[in-house]
């Protein structure tokens, strides 16, 4: 019995080592095609998506507040709508990981959006 004992704790300090040099390592990954399947299962739920951006649209609300929306697809093709406040440090093409709440629908003003991500993160990854 002892002599497993040495080899969990090797294991958790790889996992710690993992978590410390890569911090999204240690976070579950979210697949997009899995999301616009069961979007009731993922509403209003904490997720982290990667994908590539496109679309990116900067803008600039009318109270002065900068926002952009992008689409982030995944290597299968799925797709969804990023939308997240300040100005994009990326651009089209880009590799990126989005840390944020994804909602089935959600209002603002007079509009409604559907299967949105509100992102919290996004790192551009290499």
């Amino acid at each position: 019995m002892r002599r497993a004992r040495p080899f969990f704790r090797i294991l958790v300090c790889a996992a710690v080592l993992v978590a410390l040099l890569d911090p999204a390592l240690a976070l579950a990954r979210d697949r997009i095609g899995d999301i616009l399947a069961r979007p009731e299962t993922f509403d209003r739920r904490e997720v982290v998506l990667i994908g590539k951006a496109s679309a990116l649209d900067p803008r600039t609300s009318r109270r002065g507040n900068d926002y952009f929306t992008f689409r982030l697809a995944d290597e299968t093709g799925a797709s969804l709508k990023v939308f997240s406040w300040g100005k994009p440090a990326m651009a089209p093409g880009d590799r990126v990981e989005v840390q944020g709440r994804f909602q089935k629908e959600r209002r603002g003003g007079r509009y409604t959006f559907t299967n949105e991500v509100e992102a919290v993160r996004i790192r551009k990854l290499p």
